[in-house]
């Protein structure tokens, strides 16, 4: 358990049956999150109130939601190593949620979750299998993704398939090993990427995103030659 008065911090355990702070929880969700902030002009007191209650603040939604709603939540540093969810009847959301940091490496996402719009910047998703998301808008800005796989086919209410990564920014990102599909478009942001054995055959369009810089190498694979590749300002290695 981290020490809230020193570090700032305050760990928070949460289950879908039982939540607890500072304890283990029981359920088959379960997550850890790291709230932090500035409370340098307020008492040890304070600090402990205010953290405390930003924590049972979440785990309240979380139990009135059935642990579905985190659109917009301040998820910082959030804890979510190995998180699982397979639910086809109910949408995971974490919409516009703030995910700067956060650890997802090894997450297992099957169906149903959405990301849009949500900031993962710095975030954490070596080894994630993500299948069925939602993550138009999403910013994985220098996240370090190395051996994800990330599926956006998502079925639609009216049958159609949804398989978007319009305005995603990728920008920096570390992707080798990675692989993705998904429709792009102009707003789509690749550069500086670094791509070495990602699989990108699957992405629709992927010409018409940012590329400059993209680094690559002959294991990555791309739906167009190297030619093309040059000629869009990336980079072979």
């Amino acid at each position: 358990m981290t020490n809230l008065f020193k570090n700032k911090k305050l760990w928070v355990f949460g289950g879908s049956s039982v939540f607890l702070v500072g304890a283990l929880s029981l359920g088959f969700f379960y997550y850890k999150a790291q709230f932090s902030g500035d409370f340098t002009e307020r008492s040890p007191q304070s600090k402990f109130r205010i953290v405390y209650q930003a924590a049972q603040d979440i785990i309240t939604k979380l139990r009135q939601a059935k642990l579905t709603e985190l659109q917009g939540e301040n998820l910082q540093g959030a804890y979510l190593r190995g998180f699982e969810y397979d639910n086809p009847s109910r949408v995971l959301r974490f919409d516009n949620a703030d995910l700067r940091r956060a650890d997802l490496t090894h997450s297992n996402l099957l169906r149903q979750v959405s990301f849009e719009n949500a900031n993962l910047e710095k975030a954490k998703l070596q080894n994630a299998t993500w299948h069925f998301v939602i993550i138009r808008g999403a910013n994985f800005k220098d996240a370090k993704m190395q051996g994800a796989t990330i599926n956006t086919l998502f079925n639609t209410r009216a049958g159609e398939n949804i398989e978007e990564l319009y305005n995603v920014s990728f920008k920096r990102a570390k992707m080798q090993e990675t692989k993705i599909n998904g429709e792009v478009n102009d707003f789509t942001d690749f550069r500086e990427a670094r791509l070495q054995g990602a699989d990108l055959s699957a992405v629709q369009n992927l010409r018409d995103a940012k590329l400059t810089g993209a680094v690559y190498d002959n294991s990555t694979k791309l739906p167009f030659d190297d030619e093309t590749a040059k000629r869009l300002g990336m980079i072979k290695i």
